[in-house]
């Protein structure tokens, strides 16, 4: 039960100080930057449905599935955070080293959860959500304008 919450409240934490973040930088208002909306609609849904699916205790042939589904869609979003977005900042940001090592991480760690998945391998799963919603700290941390 503790590492439920754990898991589910680290993921929610990296999505709630993202959208502080945004909100506090008068961001708001403005027109959100493209790499504000994958992560708004695409990365952090997944990555939510995917703790919470890690956090049950048996997992059934549908919990697996959608397991599969948000690890096939946190793959298509980590090619887009690769390439960082569409403004002058966001290629500029996509072209540092800092960020390419972020965006490898992420993509490894959204691999560790397809292959969980596709292993149906409960405590890989758990690994892999830990791994990921660790990496999304560390990159906000480090790129904390990104989230706007």
């Amino acid at each position: 039960m503790n590492m439920k919450v754990g898991l589910i409240g680290r993921v929610a934490c990296v999505v709630a100080v993202s959208l502080t973040v945004a909100l506090s930088n008068g961001q708001a208002g403005s027109p959100a930057s493209y790499m504000y909306t994958l992560m708004i609609n695409m990365i952090a849904p997944a990555g939510n449905s995917l703790s919470q699916t890690a956090a049950i205790q048996a997992l059934s042939d549908q919990d697996w599935n959608r397991v599969e589904q948000m690890a096939a869609r946190l793959s298509e979003s980590a090619k887009a955070v690769s390439s960082g977005g569409t403004t002058p900042a966001d290629i500029e940001r996509a072209e540092s080293g800092e960020w390419k090592a972020w965006a490898g991480k992420f993509s490894d760690a959204v691999s560790l959860a397809i292959n969980a998945a596709e292993r149906r391998d409960k405590a890989a799963l758990v690994a892999a959500a830990d791994e990921l919603a660790e990496v999304c700290k560390g990159c906000h941390s480090a790129f904390p304008q990104a989230a706007r």
